[in-house]
């Protein structure tokens, strides 16, 4: 509901327009949201954001600050290299959220309040979106301050049992969590699912590329599946594959399977029970298909029991030298494309891998493509800049003689790309 503008601010703004020396104009910038911070920042149904108007604003990386901010796309060259001075040179205080716009001092200059958004590398999962990481190198409290609402889970009961405590401990819920079964001992993937908490998700990496539980895995896989199904009616089993389900001229599996493809192995599965899904595990683009070509395989062939596929924090970050099999050059699908594969199918559930490879940085990127792809809000201050003209000045931002008088912050709050 909007409400009425008190007097005061009436007479500011009216103030303002007739004050204006007749070379300064402006435009209206970043406009603040209608709240001065955000809560229920833990709930994941009622999260409050502001999103970027790409329109109107830009992301831009300064240099010399090493900040990086939203900025309106209208600022001047020498505007830009004001505010990264300022920022590399003052450190900022905090000033209550006051929106007054232009308020005019005198006849010949005029003070102008403009908004900046300073983006930090802290995440926040969106609502609805579900990111997780298999990582050896970053505690849960990271992965969770980086937007993965998902962790990966294995080994022993007790070694599970003591990461589902480090994990809530950090603010992990049960729900998003994913339990490693083995491939190799049926017993032992039972005990894990009967000795641990309830878990979201249960997991059997490549069951038909390893052999999973030898000549057995046909009536393994659905024996798991209903343990899960009667300890958690919601738990669900995920199966990964970097095969392709419609050929064996890449796979080598007519021995295996005794057909083409494994479109019908995984079909005999999940007509045993309703909760096996399976999932891509390919990260390399190979003479048969790019990554993505994968994912476009298993998703139509294997439809809404491909709810979720996996990613290399290295392979798939962008950089030339991961191409397979018999062509020997190019360069896999990025992370970027895979996440717009995912947003075209409707798939929000996403895994990154990045155990024994890649490091806290190149996971960090990720987390700013996830953002970037709608995964998650960032977390990012909200800043005002004072500017003053003369008035030979013209438009703000971008024209004329503007000078940075000052910088503060306002407050902290989620903001969605």
């Amino acid at each position: 509901m909007k409400s009425a503008l008190p007097c005061s601010v009436l007479f500011l703004v009216l103030l303002f327009f007739s004050a204006l020396p007749a070379g300064c104009s402006y435009d209206a910038g970043i406009t603040p949201p209608g709240v001065d911070n955000f809560t229920g920042l833990a709930k994941k149904n009622a999260v409050s954001f502001v999103k970027i108007n790409h329109s109107a604003d830009t992301v831009i990386a300064f240099p010399k600050s090493g900040k990086l901010l939203v900025v309106n796309k209208n600022y001047s060259a020498a505007q830009l290299s004001q505010i990264d001075s300022y920022l590399a040179s003052h450190i900022l205080v905090v000033q209550p959220a006051v929106y007054s716009g232009a308020v005019a001092r005198s006849t010949n200059s005029v003070r102008y309040t403009d908004y900046i958004w300073e983006l930090q590398n802290t995440y926040q999962s969106a609502p609805g979106k579900y990111l997780g990481i298999w990582c050896d190198y970053l505690t849960p409290a990271q992965c969770l301050n980086l937007g993965f609402n998902g962790l990966f889970i294995s080994g022993s009961v007790q070694s599970v049992n003591s990461a589902f405590f480090e994990a809530q401990s950090a603010g992990f819920i049960p729900a998003d969590l994913l339990v490693s079964l083995g491939s190799s001992n049926s017993a032992s993937a039972a005990g894990i699912i009967s000795g641990s908490p309830n878990a979201g998700y249960y997991f059997i990496d490549e069951p038909f590329e390893t052999k999973a539980f030898g000549d057995s895995i046909s009536a393994v896989i659905p024996y798991l599946a209903g343990l899960i199904k009667s300890k958690n009616p919601g738990g669900r089993l995920l199966l990964t594959s970097y095969f392709l389900p419609y050929t064996s001229i890449c796979n080598g599996l007519s021995a295996l399977t005794g057909s083409n493809g494994l479109d019908s192995a995984f079909e005999s599965l999940f007509g045993l029970d309703s909760n096996i899904y399976v999932m891509c595990d390919d990260y390399y683009s190979n003479c048969c298909a790019p990554a993505s070509g994968y994912w476009d395989a298993f998703r139509q062939y294997y439809g809404p029991r491909n709810i979720s596929n996996w990613m290399s924090v290295v392979i798939n970050n962008g950089s030339a030298g991961y191409y397979e099999g018999l062509c020997s050059s190019g360069t896999s699908t990025n992370w970027a494309s895979l996440f717009d594969r995912a947003n075209s199918y409707g798939m929000n559930n996403i895994w990154l891998y990045a155990y024994k490879t890649g490091n806290d940085s190149l996971v960090s990127a990720f987390a700013g493509v996830a953002w970037s792809r709608g995964f998650s809000f960032r977390q990012s201050y909200y800043l005002g800049s004072e500017w003053t003209c003369s008035q030979d000045s013209s438009s703000f931002p971008g024209k004329g003689a503007w000078s940075l008088t000052d910088m503060y912050y306002i407050y902290s709050g989620l903001l969605a790309y």
